[in-house]
């Protein structure tokens, strides 16, 4: 007989309703006031202050919703159980505080003891008061609104109830995380209260030490002083002296094991565990206990040897005090199993008889009640760097709550204890980091498990608490031993290899199998953590308890590889959802581009929104392995979008019309902000793969500067795309102010991130420090060591990465070993010479290699590292021909070597293969999707948009560049390097043709400082002035030559053809001086006219009078929005400053504002019109739509 779910129990035998509840809540909050500020608190005066002001806002909501209860006749058990949750916590708190205050029970230092860790205690109080108070908000709005949808159907109304669920579990989600980060955070006011009453509670324990001086007898008071200061100050030589701390008496024997054994005894007036260990050197236990202060962590008091010295009858042995619990949880079930046994009356009902339901232990609930304890337990461990290695049943310690009714459905207070076999400071490849045949075998990871797996596991120590978690879940859950149907454990691991795993009871919920199952796939790679653990399990007690209705896509985690694995369900309309087979219940990596195939506005609100919450999240949860100062700042400044984001939630639901506009700008912030992610993602690393990683991602500085500049840019374009929709009559007015101002904050922005020792600056500098820190100590703990290979590669990595932060390649080019590379295929050959595909420790790189000795070219890459410049990563010089590059004659010719990161393709041969492919049949239209468009000769194979957005991220390169005092003067489709934008990114733009892009080819750079050359680079892309002397001035710029290039580049990405048709009428000699008199490349007749003019500007035959890539910068961001319908009219912004005055775009023909709040494109003539159009159903019947989401916009908002 299955326990039941606590959603499904008749709970009117109970005395306590919703309305007592409220009732109890609001008085034990004022209990806990009186008590603080009654005159009788004794201890810890500012964290009990600090508590009370946060209960005191609960209170003020609590109230409100009784006066509201006190309207409603109906009775809601949602309402009932999330005020019931509520109340646990506050009662949890109105506890603490009693503990804080005068007693005559026991004396201050008595319950000094056992509140050292009252922080923790009231950070974990404080979190999960704002989780119940917001999931009980939201709760209140759904159960209280259903009259004011009497005219809609029933399915309809549940809908959106379903979709405002959604929405606000979501926030309570990342109001949770972000609470975590910031109560964690050592500025918090919650630290700050918690070391003034360190400092005070040091000076009492000083004070009373003084008084008892002298005295003939210690009291039970003066001994607990004495240790409470020993642990305050982390010193056991403080109480180390006094044997009489030593002394306890035996009550009765716990446990007895190979290690020692545990008793219970009474110690200095306390009922205590004292765990005595035959091994008196071993610290480790007492080490790790003693250095964590946690609700779910047993507590330590105190740590002793004894041995010869003391008594030289015994053998030395090292003696722990801590917190004793009632039982264990394998004791704990053993009993409720033959209690129950006793009262069904049929003990063959626990047997392995599959065809027999067996009598589970506990509830749905209480087990996710249970494991989600464990959970935050095992997050704080390994978010420490401690990795328990023995985590089952017998190791977690429980006692019953102290609420009746929770009591009675057999909930529990738990916490982990037996450190025995914990290890902190788990870094990979270090001896001994995980070791073979540790822990229980029956919860043991397979990589521990078996020799041939130990060195795999090496790299992933955490992962194998996670397994022995989903192995002990399954346990607690069906009550049997795991895998109790094998006869042997030597048949263990074939099994385990062929997908054998513990049972899990039939009616066990999808998303608990889904949490499962996640923690025990063979491979640690693709497990969950433990912070995606306990996100899960708190939604999935949302779920247990009937607060929420639907699993939505809130089970989910990115696994190692930065797969996604979602618990995929049906959607259903109906409270429940029917159960799947038992086939899809494995965690499965699900194509995003499935997901995102029909996103509307509100879906990339919600993904722009959900990036931004992840990012901080990542950030706060304190995941992030490298350039944490940095990450910091970045999830700092998402603080304003989210709240915008918020902020126009209410207003795109109430839009009822065409939402093609919004759609495409808040697409392209999304996009952005996925760009961050995935910054953030890289260096939230596996603690193992810090390294690896620290290779790419060593300088990101300029990464950030660019996202928070284009970030800032679309977040003023949504507020111009929103404003619009009301502003028929005058959008034209509202469009112009709005750009002038959204133009005048990014120059703001970046001005300030440009600023000398700027906030940005300075985090780098801080993560540049920490990170060569990190390098040298791995250096130093490889020193003098014999190296297997996994450990040389890390070796060698570790003095690229510091000889690159320390800037001294020079003093590691003659470094043989990190000269070392497998050879791929060629990709390029010419009379330069050669760029290969090659593997450098370990990862594919392009290996560009010279005919020559030449640094000029490696020192300008590495000088302009930027995110659309292809990536520098090392130069060395080798000898002529070698292959193994390990040769040293000095009398052999040498050549240059240089390391770059290596992309797919350049944007000529991408083109071309586009041009070709679309070419080839009818079929391409299926292959390119909706950009596809029928090859013509005046025509790009990519759409306007991708043009424009292609040479954005060129200027943006070339903008840099002169920044570094550097001249590209060779800018041409072969120079640039492209890479499609992934469908995991936003497939909507993979399949519009959309790349990324980064700018190489620096062989002829110079020094934008210098004298303009002559005759450099290539003849059809170069400017005139580097061919043709005569008419120039020496003072010439070699940027305004880029600029040229630049111009002629977009003209080809424009025509789909090369600029200029070479043939006997016009042969390449000829072609700089037919230039010079006025010959240009064609441009589509559709182009549009603000194109034409930024093109024909970028060619002017005086240098003087062209563009810098500042103003192109500009002029393209705004070409974009008007390409994309954004913003319906050029105004007067397509401008910039020449030497003889402004130049500016001629007035054309303004796009009716009518027109563009229907969400037309204005590009007349333009085949790309509908590029970016997207159909809804039910899009026809705009009164309708229009009154029922007014309708929710009322109530829900």
């Amino acid at each position: 007989m299955a326990a039941a779910d606590y959603s499904k129990t008749d709970h009117s035998k109970f005395v306590f309703s919703e309305a007592d509840y409220l009732d109890l809540s609001i008085k034990s909050i004022h209990g806990g006031n009186c008590l603080v500020h009654g005159g009788t608190l004794e201890l810890f005066e500012n964290l009990c202050k600090y508590l009370v002001e946060e209960l005191a806002k609960t209170k003020n909501f609590l109230e409100s919703r009784s006066k509201e209860l006190s309207k409603l006749h109906d009775v809601c058990d949602r309402r009932r159980v999330a005020l019931l949750q509520l109340y646990l916590v506050i009662k949890q708190a109105e506890d603490l505080l009693q503990k804080c205050c005068e007693s005559q029970e026991s004396a201050w230092p008595e319950r000094a003891l056992t509140l050292l860790g009252i922080r923790e205690e009231i950070l974990d109080i404080l979190l999960h008061l704002w989780w119940w108070e917001a999931i009980l908000d939201y709760v209140w709005i759904i159960s209280t609104t259903s009259a004011s949808y009497s005219q809609m159907r029933e399915v309809e109304v549940e809908h959106l109830k379903r979709e405002v669920e959604l929405e606000h579990v979501k926030l309570a989600n990342q109001a949770f995380e972000t609470m975590l980060a910031h109560l964690s955070s050592r500025g918090s006011k919650l630290q700050e209260a918690a070391d003034k009453d360190r400092e005070h509670l040091l000076n009492k324990l000083l004070e009373l030490q003084t008084a008892c001086t002298g005295r003939s007898e210690e009291s039970h008071a003066d001994l607990l002083s004495l240790q409470v200061l020993s642990l305050l100050k982390e010193d056991e030589d403080v109480s180390r002296n006094n044997p009489k701390l030593n002394e306890y008496t035996c009550k009765a024997a716990i446990g007895l094991g190979c290690f020692g054994q545990v008793l219970q005894v009474m110690w200095c007036g306390y009922d205590c565990a004292v765990k005595i260990i035959d091994n008196p050197d071993d610290r480790c236990e007492s080490d790790n206990l003693g250095r964590f202060h946690h609700p779910h962590i047993v507590q330590f008091y105190r740590h002793w040897k004894t041995g010869p010295s003391s008594n030289p009858d015994l053998p030395p042995r090292s003696h722990m005090l801590m917190e004793r619990m009632p039982s264990d949880l394998a004791e704990h079930i053993r009993r409720l199993k033959e209690r129950k046994v006793s009262f069904c009356g049929n003990i063959e009902d626990f047997t392995d008889n599959s065809e027999r339901t067996p009598v589970l232990p506990f509830s749905i609930t209480v087990t996710i009640d249970i494991m989600l304890q464990v959970a935050k337990a095992m997050w704080q461990m390994h978010s420490q760097g401690v990795v328990h290695r023995d985590l089952k049943p017998g190791n977690v310690l429980v006692r019953q709550v102290r609420v009746p009714e929770l009591a009675s459905l057999g909930f529990l207070e738990v916490k982990l204890g037996d450190f025995g076999l914990s290890r902190e400071n788990m870094v990979s490849s270090h001896p001994n980091v995980l070791t073979e045949n540790v822990g229980s075998s029956l919860y043991r990871a397979p990589e521990l498990s078996f020799k041939e797996y130990v060195r795999g596991g090496k790299n992933y120590p955490f992962k194998g608490d996670v397994w022995s978690f989903g192995i002990m879940f399954a346990e607690i859950l069906s009550g049997k031993i795991p895998y109790g149907e094998f006869m042997r454990l030597g048949d263990l691991k074939d099994k385990l290899m062929n997908g054998a795993r513990p049972w899990i009871p039939e009616h066990c919920p999808d998303y608990l199998k889904f949490c499962i199952q996640s923690c025990w796939d063979y491979d640690p790679k693709k497990r969950a953590t433990f912070s995606d653990i306990w996100g899960m399990l708190r939604v999935a007690k949302l779920r247990s308890l009937g607060i929420l209705q639907q699993n939505y896509d809130l089970f989910a985690f990115e696994d190692h590889k930065g797969d996604t694995r979602i618990l995929t369900t049906n959607p259903t309309n109906g409270t429940a959802l029917p159960e799947l087979p038992e086939t899809s219940l494995v965690p499965q990596v699900v194509s995003r581009a499935v997901a995102m195939a029909d996103y509307s506005q509100v879906d990339y609100y919600r993904e722009a929104l959900s990036s931004i919450m992840l990012v901080q999240n990542l950030v706060n949860g304190q995941q992030v392995q490298i350039n944490s100062h940095q990450c910091q700042y970045l999830s700092a400044q998402f603080a304003d979008t989210k709240n915008l984001l918020k902020a126009k939630a209410v207003r795109l639901r109430s839009i009822s019309n065409c939402d093609d506009i919004r759609r495409k700008a808040l697409l392209k912030m999304c996009f952005t902000m996925k760009r961050a992610e995935k910054l953030v993602r890289n260096c939230c690393c596996e603690l193992e793969t810090w390294l690896e990683s620290a290779v790419t991602l060593a300088h990101i500085m300029d990464d950030i500067v660019d996202i928070l500049l284009d970030l800032r840019w679309w977040t003023s374009m949504v507020d111009i795309a929103v404003a619009s929709v009301t502003c028929l009559s005058s959008d034209q007015q509202v469009e112009l102010g709005l750009l002038r101002d959204a133009e005048a904050q990014l120059e703001r922005l970046f001005k300030e991130l440009h600023l000398p020792n700027n906030v940005l600056e300075g985090a780098a500098i801080e993560d540049k420090e920490q990170l060569l820190r990190r390098v040298r100590d791995l250096q130093n703990s490889y020193a003098g060591t014999n190296l297997d290979d996994q450990q040389n590669l890390e070796y060698l990595v570790a003095g690229h990465v510091r000889s690159r932060l320390e800037d001294t390649e020079n003093a590691t080019m003659i470094d043989l070993d990190l000269n070392a590379y497998e050879e791929g295929k060629f990709l390029g050959i010419g009379g330069f010479g050669t760029v290969m595909n090659v593997k450098w420790l370990g990862r594919r790189c392009a290996l560009k290699t010279l005919n020559h000795v030449s640094k000029k070219e490696a020192a300008f890459l590495k000088v302009c590292q930027h995110p659309h410049v292809v990536q520098f990563l090392r130069y060395w010089e080798a000898p002529f021909g070698s292959k193994s590059h390990r040769v040293s004659q000095a009398d052999e010719c040498m050549q240059s070597q240089i390391l770059t990161e290596l992309l797919p393709t350049d944007l000529f041969k991408h083109l071309k293969l586009v041009a070709e492919l679309k070419e080839t049949s009818q079929e391409s239209k299926s292959m390119f999707g909706s950009w596809w468009r029928p090859q013509s000769t005046s025509e790009s194979p990519i759409t306007d948009d991708v043009v424009i957005d292609v040479m954005l991220q060129i200027a943006k390169a070339m903008c840099h560049l002169p920044n570094k005092d550097v001249a590209h003067m060779n800018l041409n489709p072969h120079t640039v390097l492209v890479r499609a934008v992934s469908m995991d990114e936003i497939p909507e733009l993979n399949s519009r043709g959309h790349l990324h892009v980064k700018l190489a080819g620096f062989s002829v750079a110079m020094r934008s400082s210098d004298e303009l050359p002559f005759n450099v680079g290539s003849k059809v892309y170069g400017a005139p002035e580097v061919f043709i002397k005569e008419g120039f001035s020496k003072e010439t710029s070699p940027s305004k030559a880029d600029v040229w290039s630049f111009g002629i580049t977009f003209s080809e990405i424009l025509n789909g053809r090369p600029p200029f048709q070479l043939s006997k009428d016009l042969m390449l000699g000829e072609l700089q001086g037919k230039i010079r008199k006025g010959l240009r490349p064609t441009l589509p007749e559709n182009c549009p006219d603000y194109l034409k003019w930024c093109i024909a500007n970028c060619w002017d035959q005086r240098p003087e009078d062209r563009p810098n890539f500042t103003d192109l910068l500009k002029i393209l961001r705004l070409a974009q929005v008007r390409s994309l319908g954004i913003v319906s009219d050029n105004y007067d912004l397509f401008t910039y400053r020449t030497r003889d005055g402004m130049r500016t775009l001629p007035p054309s023909k303004k796009t009716p504002a009518s027109v563009r709040a229907l969400g037309l494109n204005p590009l007349e003539g333009s085949e790309n019109t509908s590029s970016f159009s997207l159909d809804h159903p039910g899009s026809s019947s705009l009164e309708s739509k229009n009154k029922q989401l007014e309708q929710l916009n009322a109530t829900f908002h």
